[in-house]
């Protein structure tokens, strides 16, 4: 079985036309419908085109130093160095010209002029006018040859070989982009290595809860998660402390600030000069809005981390 030319299947998923719209339509649609390997391929081809075609496209439009740049690379006259506004169609555009006589090139004759014949061809049969001048043509007087012969248009694959040679390009590209978005929509994350995780307990005076814990991703830094829940507030809504978040020593003599912890969770980045051997406690304080960066005293809650084994 011969299969559809790749550039027959490439331009019916570009072009968003049915089988039966392209060359030779009936016998596209008909082999489709028998050749598995075929209709598959132009499925992938057109979820492709479909993929390239929902990536949105921002024209941004050049700013006057762009535009000088251009001039003067170009050696542009001063009659042209203006910067060029948005094109506009129709004949009420600002500084529309109307093209003269010749501004096509060689025209045909005017209305009662002799048309030339051509030798061998036979007599002029008709002139196709300019838009707007159907005294003018820029193509010549239209002659119909004698005795000339008509030839057929076939499916063969000679006549292939004038198709338009952009459509496998066109679908190269489209292929190379969809490869692209594919792999940043669909290629997994680096997954997190988790390296300790603990329980956060209420110290006196607090009724709350919470986790922690520490992971770090392939090519990222070491960051702590807290989640915190808290009782009922004893301060009055707007007067709630605020909460900052601390590595500490198990014996409180040693402690880092990673910051302040804004709703119920929170993640953090450990710096890279802090060992977490050494400072193996989370600690949640509850801090008054004075300025004072040390720590209140006043923690709501606190825990170990707990080391999780590394995989090799």
């Amino acid at each position: 079985m011969a299969h559809i030319d790749p550039d027959d299947l490439a331009l019916i998923a570009l072009s968003g036309t049915g089988a039966t719209d392209a060359p030779a339509g009936a016998n596209v649609s008909s082999h489709l419908a028998e050749c598995p390997d075929c209709a598959r391929e132009l499925a992938e081809l057109r979820r492709t085109v479909d993929l390239g075609r929902t990536i949105p496209l921002d024209l941004l439009t050049p700013s006057p130093t762009v535009w000088a740049g251009i001039h003067a690379e170009l050696g542009l006259s001063a009659s042209v160095a203006a910067v060029p506004g948005p094109a506009t169609a129709g004949p009420e555009a600002a500084g529309a010209v109307a093209p003269g006589p010749d501004a096509l090139g060689p025209v045909a004759p005017r209305p009662g002029a002799p048309v030339p014949v051509v030798p061998g061809l036979g007599e002029p049969v008709g002139v196709l006018p300019i838009l707007g001048d159907p005294g003018h043509s820029a193509l010549g007087p239209v002659v119909a040859p004698i005795d000339a012969p008509v030839t057929a248009l076939t499916d063969g694959r000679p006549a292939r070989q004038h198709r338009l040679r952009w459509v496998p390009v066109a679908a190269a590209a489209a292929v190379g982009l969809a490869v692209g978005l594919s792999a940043s929509l669909w290629w997994p994350a680096p997954r997190e290595q988790l390296l300790a995780q603990g329980t956060l307990d209420p110290l006196p005076g607090w009724t709350a809860s919470g986790e922690a814990s520490v992971a770090r991703s392939a090519d990222g830094p070491r960051e702590v998660t807290v989640t915190l829940s808290v009782g009922a507030p004893s301060a009055t809504p707007g007067d709630e402390p605020l909460r900052e978040v601390w590595l500490l020593t198990p014996d409180a003599s040693g402690l880092v600030s990673l910051g302040l912890l804004t709703g119920d969770t929170g993640r953090f980045v450990v710096p890279d000069a802090v060992d977490l051997a050494e400072f193996s406690v989370v600690d949640v304080s509850a801090e008054a809005s004075d300025g004072d960066p040390a720590h209140s005293g006043d923690s709501i809650v606190r825990g170990e981390l707990v080391p999780r084994a590394v995989a090799s």
